[in-house]
């Protein structure tokens, strides 16, 4: 097998969550025969990054940018059932430009999105279903890119940048499919070039966050909330980076790249409460990602340090104190510039 040096994103569970994280290792490119080595002679993660994470039916799934899982070719997505990596069908089409953003499972299907194009000669792009055993198109999918996927109820939300109308430069952010067809949500975004990369939900209200100045002529920065009818703006929103949303115990948290200095001081998390945001507690460098179990909330992202104390990648809220996990996680070997970017529960819970 031929050696190089890649970055190679690795899965790592720490207790039942896992998460994705980037670091700079010996990699073996995968070629013809290598499925035929033990596994574990081969490289732990795959070789190019991922930007998702779902668990379906008791395996983990990830999407990316890489050809090749373990000792596995496998097109911008692979499951992982404990052992052994495996290919999803072809997979998707790889051209260096193509990924998997946004992985989710609802149902009994997975769904995969971001920027493809005609899933394993499915003819779905950019947004597919996999039933377990084959690719599926849906209907007939998105004008654009997916980089968010969240069920709410008896609906599927895409969060991306979709071109609304074809006669201007126009954008729709949010999609609803609905077990049948796509719609895109009405209201366009505004900005130089909006884009959603979060989507949440209270159960009734989505929320979504990424980079946009306002919403159906809201101004709005960041982020803002969809009813079922209408937009409505959280205050006057978050300038910087929006990376994440989770809701829980009535409150939505936003994790990102930011700092707000206008009112109340909040760097890279903060909180909104139904009526204004504020802080939560800060972090040293930018949080990627929020994920909850019910109780405690996991977060992740480039920092080594949240609410004062030294936290390497990942910690854990449990509602009244913030610990780390363990030693976290670091990087392996010269500039390697580790982070997490997605979390998951794997089959334990």
């Amino acid at each position: 097998m031929r050696a190089s040096t890649s970055i190679l994103p690795v899965m790592v569970c720490l207790g039942s969550v896992c998460g994705l994280m980037f670091n700079l290792l010996p990699l073996s490119a995968a070629v013809l025969g290598d499925e035929h080595w033990d596994y574990r002679f081969g490289p732990v993660g795959t070789s190019d990054p991922l930007s998702a994470l779902a668990q379906y039916r008791g395996n983990m799934y990830v999407g990316g940018t890489f050809t090749a899982a373990g000792n596995t070719r496998a097109n911008l997505i692979a499951g992982f059932d404990g052992t052994n990596w495996f290919a999803l069908n072809n997979g998707m089409p790889t051209d260096g430009s193509l990924y998997v953003w946004a992985l989710a499972a609802w149902g009994t299907n997975l769904y995969a999105g971001g920027n493809f194009t005609n899933a394993d000669n499915s003819g779905a792009m950019d947004i597919a279903r996999w039933d377990g055993s084959s690719w599926y198109p849906m209907g007939s999918g998105l004008p654009g890119y997916v980089f968010s996927l969240k069920a709410v109820g008896t609906n599927l939300y895409a969060g991306g940048i979709f071109v609304a109308n074809t006669n201007g430069p126009t954008y729709s952010c949010l999609a609803r499919w609905d077990a049948t067809n796509w719609s895109l949500i009405p209201g366009d975004f505004a900005g130089s070039l909006p884009v959603v990369y979060s989507v949440g939900s209270d159960g009734t209200n989505v929320f979504v966050a990424g980079v946009f100045t306002g919403v159906a002529g809201i101004n709005t920065t960041n982020v803002a909330g969809w009813n079922g009818s209408s937009w409505f703006a959280l205050d006057s929103g978050i300038r910087g980076n929006l990376w994440t949303l989770l809701y829980q115990g009535n409150k939505l948290y936003a994790g990102g790249a930011f700092t707000n200095s206008s009112g109340t001081t909040f760097t890279n998390l903060a909180v909104w409460d139904g009526s204004s945001w504020s802080a939560w507690v800060n972090t040293d460098r930018a949080v990627r990602d929020l994920l909850s179990d019910g109780t405690n909330i996991y977060v992740g992202g480039d920092f080594t340090t949240i609410a004062g104390i030294s936290a390497s990648r990942i910690a854990r809220w449990d509602g009244a104190s913030w610990s780390a996990l363990g030693a976290g996680l670091s990087g392996f070997g010269v500039a390697a510039s580790p982070g997490i970017y997605k979390m998951g529960f794997d089959s334990k819970g």
